[in-house]
């Protein structure tokens, strides 16, 4: 699992190697690269999700830094910004074991947000 995925440089290097991997970026811009990436490498075993990582489940905001496509530093905003699901990381991985594929790996690059996403996966890291 890629948190934080950007515009994809780690799940398709992950895809590459064999791995399946869902790959999750709120930031649209760089969700749709991420999707033109996957495309044009040819990988049908990553499945990317538009969605945030968070301490709970709920609707929220995701405030751009920057506009350009593969800009970083984007952070979570209760008032304003793109429109972004928020689910919880062991929300996300009961999701996955029931419908995707059982997850031995997860990679979270979030820019400061890493404390919620770690809140929202207790019972995922515990086990």
């Amino acid at each position: 699992m890629d948190i934080g995925a950007n515009i994809g440089v780690y799940s398709l290097f992950y895809a590459a190697h064999g791995s399946r991997v869902i790959a999750i970026e709120p930031f649209r811009k760089n969700f749709d690269r991420l999707c033109d990436n996957i495309k044009l490498n040819g990988f049908e075993h990553i499945s990317p999700m538009n969605i945030a990582i968070g301490s709970e489940n709920y609707g929220e905001y995701i405030k751009p830094v920057s506009s350009e496509i593969g800009s970083s530093g984007h952070q979570l905003s209760e008032t304003e910004g793109e429109e972004c699901f928020v689910l919880t990381l062991d929300t996300l991985y009961h999701m996955a074991k029931s419908f995707f594929f059982p997850i031995n790996h997860i990679k979270i690059d979030t820019d400061g947000n890493e404390y919620d996403i770690i809140k929202g996966g207790k019972e995922t890291l515990g086990s």
